[in-house]
């Protein structure tokens, strides 16, 4: 781990691995807190290390101080949910590979707490190092592989790091100016912190140069299509959306995202675009159809309990009362508070 004053947060990731690793290693960078007291509580090797606003650099050190043949990578603002220890243990005996292990993060939008759900490369062999400033890789050919590991992040809810993340990704475009990762990342970045014209402005590009094989592509997509919608771009947003049907037509995010750009067309303009009211209630279905057992890199709730609540809003706004009530029931089942108000306003 490279931390940097997190005592509110390090005691739960380490009480959530302390009893599975065989040696817990902490890179200080420059805490004034009590994060190195409370590492130290749990037997932890402390090491500092002067910041320099270069992520890789601190991984890579923090990694030159294990003794272990294998490493897991966290940060302090995740902890360990659930782990399937026979896989893990089985993982470590037996393969030579990369495990991804899935981080549910948690963060405000429109007014909502929602999580992402995504795969991360964070169990290696200890050859194995990190390159780039922020938003780190690790440089292998190694296969990777799923595993039965969850864990929750909290770090970027009412958190905005903006300030911190923008600066070093600007610099990395610097040195490689047509760098869809990067170009991706920073669009991202200024999209939470709803700056949507200069988001735009590096998603235009990052569109552009992306060749279509890469792992974050359709991520990528689908983060330009929210930009769009919020710059009520609808003419660009449906452009990109039909050049991309048959690549994310599996991704409920994307037919949720669809369905959104729709809903907000038909508002705008209803005498011109009503007629494609019941494109919204396909989105919708087709959303539940996929669902997200085999998506990776999405917003939980598009392909279950949001889609089941827009869709009650749909039918209701539409008449289809009955309808409406089964699918807010049925958002309402995954605990959903929007849908279980709804239904208490209507009973």
């Amino acid at each position: 781990m490279i931390v940097k004053n997190e005592e509110q947060n390090l005691s739960k990731c380490l009480d959530s691995i302390h009893d599975i690793v065989n040696e817990i290693v902490i890179v200080d960078t420059g805490s004034t807190d009590n994060t190195k007291k409370i590492a130290k509580k749990y037997g932890a090797k402390i090491f500092d290390f002067t910041w320099n606003n270069n992520f890789a650099d601190a991984r890579n050190f923090s990694l030159d101080q294990s003794q272990s043949k294998w490493n897991l990578v966290l940060d302090a603002d995740e902890y360990i949910e659930k782990i399937n220890l026979v896989e893990f243990n089985n993982f470590l005996k037996n393969e030579i590979a990369i495990g991804k292990i899935q981080i549910n993060s948690k963060f405000l939008q429109e007014g909502e707490e929602r999580f992402s759900r995504n795969y991360v490369s964070r169990l290696f062999p200890r050859d194995i190092r990190y390159e780039g400033r922020i938003h780190e890789q690790l440089i292998s050919e190694l296969p990777r592989r799923e595993l039965e590991i969850t864990v929750n992040h909290t770090g970027y809810f009412l958190n905005n790091k903006a300030s911190r993340n923008i600066p070093l990704l600007i610099k990395e475009l610097g040195e490689s100016p047509n760098d869809p990762y990067y170009l991706f990342q920073l669009g991202k970045e200024y999209q939470i912190n709803k700056d949507f014209n200069l988001s735009k402005k590096y998603l235009d590009i990052c569109y552009q140069v992306l060749k279509g094989n890469e792992q974050f592509y359709q991520s990528a997509v689908i983060c330009y299509l929210h930009t769009l919608k919020y710059l009520e771009e609808f003419n660009r947003a449906f452009l990109i959306l039909n050049e991309n049907i048959e690549r994310l037509d599996k991704r409920s995010d994307f037919h949720f995202i669809k369905a959104l750009l729709l809903m907000d067309l038909i508002f705008k303009d209803t005498k011109t675009y009503s007629h494609l009211l019941t494109e919204i209630e396909s989105c919708y279905l087709r959303c539940i159809e996929i669902g997200e057992n085999n998506s990776d890199d999405i917003v939980s709730g598009t392909g279950n309990f949001m889609a089941f609540y827009n869709l009650g809003v749909y039918y209701e706004t539409t008449n289809q009362f009955t309808k409406a009530l089964e699918f807010y029931k049925l958002s309402a089942n995954y605990k959903y508070m929007p849908a279980i108000k709804r239904l208490e306003k209507i009973k």
